[in-house]
Formats: structure tokens, C-alpha cells, sequence
């Protein structure tokens, strides 16, 4: 009978934790902060809750400007490491500028400019096979560069060398 009752209540947990994480993840970009915990838990259950609440809410643009806004507003570099990395694995080309910003930054240490290196190595195609898109990507890394440290215009030599190595066989 204590078997019976034990084997009751381990469905009835994974019914209500199913349901808080589909309540949880209908909320969309507005859990984040809370599936970012979820993910840095020392518990596996909850970091994997955590993975399927991100997966849920997806990479749409309000999701990219939501985990934008978390990076901005945190210092805890555990928690910068993930959400940029998330960024990169949402797909979503409206991340390419905030973590081309994060390689500029100077305040920026080398493990968060690594962190967002390899996030862009997520969204920009690598070169193989489609070497147009890559260049394309790397026009647009230069011109948001350029555009944002005052620059009107800047030289295909100055692209060249602010998105060195993105969208190369190197990379």
C-alpha cells in the first residue's frame, strides 16, 4: 500500500511541475529571468525544467531583446556566460549587434569577449558552403561598428579588419 501511495505521488509531482513550467514558459520572454535561474540550479531537474522553459519561449525578437536587457541589467558573470550564449542559440540575426558591442567593450573581460566570439560563430555561417552570406554578415557586423563609434562610412579595409576571421574557413 506505501509502494502504491509513493507511486501516486511522483505522478501527481510531475503533473504539477509540468504544469507550472507550461504556465511558467506561456508567460514568453517575461520568464526568462526566471528560466535563467532555473538553468543555474544545482539541482538537474530544475536546470532541465529551466532548458525547456528557453526552448518553449524560442528566439522571436521580443525573446533577443528581452535576453538583451538581462545582460545589460547583470553583473554576475555565470549568469552573462549563459545568456549569451543563449543569444547565440536562438538564431535570431537581431543578436549580432549587442555581442559585436560586447567585443568592443573594453570593461568587458576576455571570458565574456570569448562568450560572445562564440556565439557569433553560432550566428554567422561559417563560410562553407554560402560565402555571400557570410560576407553579408560581415557587411553588417562593419557597418553596426562603424555606426556606432560615430563613423559615417567606413572602408572595406576597416570591416575587413573589425570582423576579421567571421565568415572565413579560419574561423
Amino acid at each position: 500500500m506505501a509502494e502504491k501511495d509513493r507511486s501516486s505521488a511522483q505522478v501527481r509531482l510531475f503533473e504539477q511541475r509540468s504544469r507550472a513550467k507550461w504556465a511558467l514558459a506561456s508567460h514568453g520572454p517575461d520568464s526568462l529571468p526566471f528560466a535563467v535561474q532555473m538553468l543555474l540550479s544545482p539541482d538537474q531537474e530544475e536546470r532541465e525544467d529551466g532548458q525547456m522553459i528557453v526552448g518553449l519561449i524560442g528566439g522571436d525578437d521580443d525573446a533577443i531583446e528581452k535576453m538583451v536587457g538581462l545582460l545589460q541589467s547583470t553583473a554576475d558573470p555565470q549568469i552573462r556566460h549563459l545568456l549569451i550564449a543563449m543569444l547565440g542559440e536562438r538564431h535570431n540575426g537581431r543578436a549580432i549587434p549587442y555581442l559585436t558591442a560586447l567585443l568592443m567593450d573594453p570593461r568587458a573581460g576576455q571570458e565574456t569577449k570569448q562568450a560572445a566570439t562564440n556565439a557569433l560563430r553560432i550566428l554567422t555561417p561559417s563560410g562553407e558552403p554560402d560565402r555571400d552570406a557570410a560576407s553579408d554578415v560581415r557587411v553588417e557586423m562593419g557597418d553596426w561598428i562603424a555606426e556606432h563609434r560615430g563613423l559615417h562610412t567606413i572602408s572595406d579595409d576597416d570591416r575587413e579588419h573589425a570582423t576579421q576571421g567571421y565568415g572565413s574557413a579560419a574561423v
